[in-house]
């Protein structure tokens, strides 16, 4: 290239958007405080996912929450400190079996028109317009106009906290492909995030068993893991949790019990507790000429019998793992209280019980099959009875508590 060719030169400096910045710690006194509307649930500018299969409880939960948080009113284990406006998009349900719900929610709580006054909004959406993302024949998805039109409502609300329930119904495209479900995730995510509100999104389970605290449980796999702050799961107690609870084989808890555990908290401490809750039933007196009256589910807060409050399953685990590991050497524990290896006093040591608690749990476990009576020796090799663990009866999940 000749000289004349050359570009004359210029001592205009290119500006990039590209900075390298000496680091300095900030005072920690002086940060601001994570923008919770409910903490460990809720926050300002992320997702909330409630992964759960149809008729657990999912959109009951979630609209008792809204209710909670627009009354100002903590809810069960969450505590909510002040009112917030709080907007609801459901569309698994028509307008009637809605205002039941609602109903059913405020008649339990005792929440009145006026405690939330202004502050909840149900979010309407005709029927054939109330997809939000779409994927095109490409598979790329986008944000149609109906959520674009959603956007510049809620602005206009000032809404704080909104919830879409369910997440299946919301978009068109394949729930199998992770990048279609992080795509249409990633719209409601940023609409969140310029809106500075929090999003609570239920979203259906896969196929197959469904372990509590699993963050893969929902349908597309792993995919919304990496969109969500925050995750729970809703599952159903099962018969090993119920008979380590013990609870008995004809209590009705065992059909009305359903548990919230953690699947994801990027911004909470590791957390191994469960939150318990119950359906309760609720007559909402419609009953018109003598016609029996409609009755709605809503789901309460339930605590755990309180021999076990406190205990995680964790905790429990390592109990067992002693046990097992004990009986597999044939110097099994025994399940008599009299005895110098009493297997109670595991549970007094890692519990924190005093013995009258521990025989009480060892009750519960022997009861239920959890512990069982095996053949052992004691320190003078002589024969004895001993206890193992039946590992099918193990209670489910690998860190959450009772």
């Amino acid at each position: 290239m000749s000289d004349d060719e050359r570009p004359p030169h210029s001592n205009k400096i290119i500006q990039f958007p590209v900075k390298i910045l000496r680091y300095r710690l900030k005072d920690p006194k002086l940060l601001p405080i994570r923008p919770w509307l409910v903490r460990g649930l809720l926050l300002r500018r992320c997702i909330t996912e409630i992964i759960a299969a149809g008729g657990t409880g999912k959109s009951s939960l979630g609209l008792a929450l809204a209710i909670h948080l627009a009354a100002g009113r903590s809810f069960g284990p969450f505590e909510i400190t002040e009112r917030h406006r709080v907007a609801v998009l459901s569309v698994e349900e028509d307008e009637a079996e809605f205002d039941r719900r609602m109903c059913a929610v405020a008649i339990q709580y005792g929440i009145k028109q006026a405690d939330f006054d202004d502050y909840l909004f149900k979010i309407h959406i005709t029927d054939d317009q109330h997809v939000l993302g779409q994927a095109g024949k490409s598979g790329t998805v986008t944000a149609t106009k109906a959520m674009s039109e959603l956007e510049r409502l809620l602005a206009h609300e000032q809404i704080e906290a909104f919830t879409l329930d369910p997440f299946i119904e919301l978009w068109t495209g394949n729930e199998n492909d992770n990048n279609q479900v992080k795509a249409v995730l990633a719209i409601f995510r940023a609409t969140a995030r310029r809106l500075n509100m929090a999003c609570l999104l239920t979203h259906h389970v896969r196929k197959g068993i469904v372990t509590p605290g699993d963050i893969d449980a929902s349908r597309g796999g792993s995919s919304s893991g990496g969109l969500v702050r925050l995750a729970f799961t809703l599952t159903n107690i099962t018969a090993e949790m119920a008979n380590t609870l013990g609870l008995e084989g004809d209590d009705p808890l065992r059909r009305q019990l359903v548990r919230l555990d953690r699947a994801k908290g990027n911004y909470t401490p590791n957390d191994d507790r469960i939150d318990w809750f119950r359906w309760q039933n609720v007559d909402l007196d419609n009953d018109p000429e003598g016609i029996t009256p409609d009755h709605v589910g809503v789901l309460v807060p339930w605590n755990a019998p309180g021999l076990f409050v406190g205990v995680t399953t964790s905790q429990i685990h390592t109990v067992l793992d002693v046990i097992a590991a004990a009986a597999e050497r044939g110097e099994a524990f025994s399940p008599s209280r009299q005895a110098k290896r009493w297997a109670g006093y595991l549970l007094m040591e890692h519990f924190e019980w005093n013995e009258e608690q521990a025989a009480k749990g060892m009750k519960v476990w022997l009861g239920s099959g959890l512990l069982v009576e095996c053949n052992s020796r004691d320190g003078r090799k002589r024969d004895m009875k001993g206890v193992n663990v039946d590992e099918k009866k193990r209670p489910d999940g690998d860190s959450m508590s009772l």
